[in-house]
């Protein structure tokens, strides 16, 4: 069975062999069972996950505290909280310029 993975911040299907998604340019960092969010290298995943045995065909049980409002799909790769999609990274720079010289300007203000 032919393995199908998907970008984590963009949920569109990506090729096996990229480190990033040519979608949204979000950089990978492996691959996540979604049954039972182990994470690897692409190769541990090639017979399914290594952890629990999940397949594409099959079905995951959701949790009964929190439903699945997706369907069950193998997420491409592991996006750790500080990797943002290089778009983000531009504005937040211009943000934390913007507020750097905000704070310059009110020290100097409140101290002349």
């Amino acid at each position: 069975m032919k393995s199908h993975f998907f970008c984590d911040a963009c949920n569109r299907e990506v090729a096996s062999h990229l480190d990033h998604c040519p979608y949204c340019g979000v950089k990978f960092a492996g691959v996540r069972c979604p049954a039972c969010k182990y994470h690897g290298n692409i190769a541990d995943f090639e017979d399914g996950c290594p952890s629990c045995g999940y397949t594409m065909g099959d079905q995951i049980t959701p949790a009964k505290s929190s439903p699945s409002k997706t369907s069950p799909r193998p997420s491409r790769h592991l996006r750790y909280p500080w990797q943002l999609p290089t778009k983000d990274i531009g504005t937040i720079a211009i943000a934390f310029i913007i507020a750097s010289i905000a704070l310059l300007l009110f020290y100097y203000i409140h101290n002349h």
